[in-house]
């Protein structure tokens, strides 16, 4: 999990400074708590991980937009209703959480297998991108890797 924040890092720095990804301060315990409770999962240790780091990577100015996290909007959203709680996966109905959205209205959400799936909010449907969270954010780091080279021909998770 730290090698892909990592990654995420050494490629945000590689960007100019008014588009560069921002890494936010850890986020507190009971922002936490309050996501948990929205949801009614339990955060995963790879998700709980990243926020107890960073409650947030923001990347508004990479292709279509990135926001990785941010506890409070996500409890919010699920709160509101924004984001479905489940996803059909191969196996059946699996419950899932948002972890991450996108410049779009989009999401991400985790399921409690550890599978990434991406919702979209003008269909609602949803698809597979990752098989845990490390990857996905590996997988984010390919997309900024991708447009920061100007790859035209790349396609993007957003």
């Amino acid at each position: 999990m730290k090698n892909a924040v990592s990654r995420l890092a050494s490629v945000a720095a590689r960007y100019p400074t008014e588009s560069a990804p921002r890494f936010a301060a850890p986020c507190r315990a009971a922002e936490l708590l309050d996501l948990q409770g929205a949801t009614g999962l339990p955060l995963p240790a790879e998700v709980r991980s990243l926020l107890s780091t960073h409650s947030s990577i923001v990347a508004i100015d990479i292709h279509k937009g990135y926001w990785i996290g941010g506890p409070t909007n996500l409890a919010r959203s699920v709160r509101r209703g924004d984001y479905p709680t489940f996803v059909e996966a191969e196996t059946g109905r699996v419950r899932a959480q948002p972890v991450a959205t996108d410049g779009g209205g989009n999401a991400f959400l985790i399921t409690e297998t550890g599978d990434v799936w991406r919702w979209d909010h003008e269909t609602g449907g949803t698809w597979h991108v990752a098989e845990s969270f490390e990857a996905f954010l590996n997988r984010i780091a390919d997309d900024w890797e991708h447009y920061l080279a100007e790859d035209r021909g790349w396609v993007y998770l957003v």
